[in-house]
């Protein structure tokens, strides 16, 4: 029991990491972009 949901946390972190960071880096990239490009994607709308 205790081995089992040891190994679900580990997967389900390593399941995490790539999607938090790709959440994190193009939340990032629309920070920058709507400060160089005045909301590019606003005006897009």
């Amino acid at each position: 029991m205790d081995f089992t949901s040891k190994l679900l946390l580990w997967i389900f972190g390593l399941m995490t990491l790539p999607v938090m960071a790709h959440f994190t880096s193009t939340w990032w990239e629309k920070q920058k972009g709507d400060k160089t490009k005045g909301g590019k994607l606003w005006s897009a709308r």
